[in-house]
């Protein structure tokens, strides 16, 4: 079976770009944040944080990098991060992952570095990496809020989506 599979030179290369460095530095500045529950008063800080991080990895704002507000029941206002395409013209990726986190004692301490800091973590450096290649399918990158009291964040950006009719060709 091995004989028959072709390696991609373009995605081997691209792979090889990734630093783990990168990787670990984005973990541990996520769990700096002590709590990222919903409902925790610093909250917003978080989807700024990787507002900034996209814009810091040349996907300038309003443009590439914007929020996309929803409500969380009992939690106010929120916003998920998109960076990249706009959701106009042809057919995109969508690499999604959440920012918020849960614990026993999300109040205080929910670092959340393996649910979902690894997942925003692997958006931002897929994001760095790709950054100026010129791939099949350009990409729009969600970071997600309000996913663990029930997926709002992803919610509000999927009706969005399909009210406005994203050409969305992979999730």
């Amino acid at each position: 079976a091995n004989k028959s599979k072709k390696t991609d030179q373009t995605i081997a290369g691209l792979v090889a770009k990734i630093e783990p460095s990168r990787l670990k530095d984005s973990l541990v500045r996520l769990a700096k944040f002590k709590t990222r529950w919903s409902y925790s008063s610093d909250i917003a800080k978080v989807p700024e944080w990787i507002h900034a991080q996209l814009e810091s990895l040349g996907y300038p704002a309003p443009n590439e990098t914007r929020y996309q507000e929803f409500d969380i029941p009992g939690g106010g206002r929120h916003r998920n991060v998109l960076g990249g395409v706009t959701s106009q013209g042809t057919g995109f990726v969508l690499l999604s992952a959440h920012y918020d986190s849960l614990s026993e004692k999300p109040e205080t301490v929910a670092p959340g570095v393996d649910d979902n800091a690894s997942g925003i973590a692997v958006l931002l450096e897929v994001a760095r990496i790709i950054r100026g290649v010129s791939l099949k399918r350009k990409t729009l990158f969600a970071a997600f809020g309000g996913e663990e009291q029930g997926l709002f964040g992803s919610a509000a950006c999927a009706e969005i989506a399909a009210q406005q009719g994203w050409p969305i060709d992979v999730v």
